[in-house]
């Protein structure tokens, strides 16, 4: 098996307690041949120094200093400039399995993919790894099927970033949006579109780490709405795709969402009044363009409700 360059970006924040570990389960995979991209997003702590020390240790490591771009604008710095034939996103206080790069690349490789996917496990701080059996049989979708599981068991898997190896020619020149919390969410569909048929395996190569202080563990706030953001972003991709049964779906979706965050301001957000109003109406105009056609009766009948009373969708999911 030929064993091409493989880009690794590694966005850095204010991770000093882990982000060596990262780094060293990086550097030990089984497959060597890497390019590993640290991009220290202006840390404020150690991260940095701890970067250029382990960087000085192996010449496959370049750091990058900038200024805060938050973690869509350092995985763009490290898109800017990779070299790989494919690339792979790792967040700096999460670790891989030492098969990661090499079993996910040769996925691509036997199966003829330009994308693979592997299951992750959530990690404590005594680097565990999940399971991993080489023997095992890999699920193959075409980009139809997968993005048809978008909203499934499997959205987890889907919309992250860091659990896919890429072929470049997915990225092409799409990068994350820069100043969202949801920029993968606002990503990964067209990096899997653009990928047309995707090697799954649920070999759990990926050690996820939860901080209290992550991005996901905070409490709900007005970036949380960024997630709205993200239907935009889909809609006028399938839109320009001609996709009329993914825009359709994602529509229906985009209804949900926004009824779903009217509860969740409501109930958290303080002086929401102007916000609710905002969201009311971006409701009805969404209502409006949607098919309804697609959806069973019972939730036609709630969205049109929801239309004068947004409140609630939520009470609903709150008594199921």
């Amino acid at each position: 098996m030929n064993t091409p360059l493989i880009s690794v970006i590694v966005p850095v924040y204010n991770v000093e307690k882990y982000i060596r570990r990262c780094l060293e389960s990086i550097v030990k995979q089984s497959y060597q041949n890497l390019e590993i991209i640290v991009v220290d997003d202006g840390s404020t702590d150690n991260s940095g120094n701890i970067c250029d020390d382990i960087s000085s240790e192996d010449n496959r490591i370049t750091v990058i200093h900038q200024k805060n771009l938050g973690l869509a604008g350092a995985r763009n710095t490290g898109l800017d400039i990779y070299k790989g034939e494919y690339v792979c996103f790792i967040d700096s206080d999460d670790y891989i399995h030492p098969e990661y790069v090499g079993y996910l690349y040769k996925l691509c490789i036997d199966n003829d993919c330009k994308m693979a996917i592997c299951d992750s496990i959530s990690a404590s701080d005594d680097s565990t790894y999940g399971k991993f059996d080489s023997a095992s049989e890999p699920t193959i979708y075409t980009r139809k099927e997968l993005l048809d599981m978008f909203y499934g068991d499997m959205h987890g898997v889907i919309v992250v970033a860091w659990d896919k190896l890429i072929h470049r020619s997915c990225i092409g020149s799409s990068r994350f949006p820069q100043g969202l919390i949801h920029e993968d969410e606002s990503s990964t569909f067209r990096f899997i579109y653009n990928a047309e048929k995707i090697a799954y395996t649920p070999n759990q190569l990926y050690s996820y780490f939860t901080r209290a202080d992550s991005i996901t563990a905070v409490a709900f706030s007005m970036k949380n709405l960024d997630i709205l953001k993200a239907y935009e972003y889909r809609l006028d991709f399938f839109k320009e795709q001609k996709e009329t049964a993914l825009y359709n779906r994602e529509y229906s979706y985009y209804l949900s969402a926004i009824l779903i965050n009217y509860h969740k301001v409501h109930e958290t957000i303080q002086d929401n009044a102007d916000i609710l109003k905002d969201l009311k109406n971006t409701y009805r105009i969404v209502y409006k363009k949607a098919d309804k056609s697609i959806l069973p009766l019972s939730r036609r009948i709630v969205y049109f409700i929801c239309r004068f009373s947004p409140l609630l969708y939520g009470r609903i999911r709150s008594l199921s």
